[in-house]
């Protein structure tokens, strides 16, 4: 039986509240970078993963930032990721996902952007290659083709996006999510109250 506390998700995946925050304000931060050297912040991913820069670095290597777009805070990045671990949410409930496939997702998608800003990468296309990826480590295929159906986008956003997230993940899939847990802590609340009086389960409730 899997052991959580052996695990790749223990061993590489859990970080403090400040680890969390430092992840998130280096990725931006690079970001931020990128866009004053480059003119942009888009990445382009090939099918093998590897990433290639949009604009060309100028000769300063700084361009005027009063010609550049106004770029996203830490705090506007929190907010664009939650919007959009909503819709991983949503749109594992409309293809009838089982609980264990929507967490795996929506872990995918946490675990990605510790790595990368959402200026980096859009998070619509991570989204969907998120909720394709669970399917496939969860051994419930559900084609590309269905997923963008859901989403108007080509099956191309999901293939080319999905080998950047594998090596972002490090090919680390194990994911212990928190539904295990409570569905044995209510369980084994049932049969405690079982074996309880009447009066100490009202007293309970």
């Amino acid at each position: 039986m899997a052991d959580f506390t052996t695990s790749s998700h223990r061993a590489c995946w859990f970080f403090t509240a400040k680890e969390l925050d430092n992840k998130h304000l280096t990725a931006n931060q690079r970001a931020l970078q990128t866009l004053y050297e480059r003119g942009c912040t888009a990445i382009e991913a090939s099918a093998d993963g590897d990433v290639m820069y949009h604009g060309e670095l100028t000769k300063e290597g700084t361009k005027k930032k009063a010609a550049l777009p106004e770029p996203l805070t830490v705090n506007d990045e929190l907010l664009m990721r939650v919007f959009y671990e909503k819709k991983v949410f949503e749109l594992c409930q409309a293809l009838k996902l089982t609980p264990k496939i929507k967490e795996a997702a929506i872990i995918y998608f946490k675990r990605f952007y510790l790595l990368w800003s959402v200026m980096e990468h859009h998070p619509k296309f991570i989204t969907v290659t998120s909720v394709y990826i669970a399917c496939k480590t969860s051994e419930r295929y559900i084609s590309a083709e269905q997923i963008c159906n859901i989403f108007k986008l080509n099956e191309e956003d999901i293939l080319w996006n999905e080998m950047l997230i594998f090596k972002s993940l490090n090919f680390d899939f194990t994911v212990y999510g928190p539904y295990r847990s409570i569905d044995a802590l209510v369980s084994e609340i049932k049969v405690n109250l079982s074996n309880f009086p009447l009066t100490y389960a009202l007293v309970w409730f």
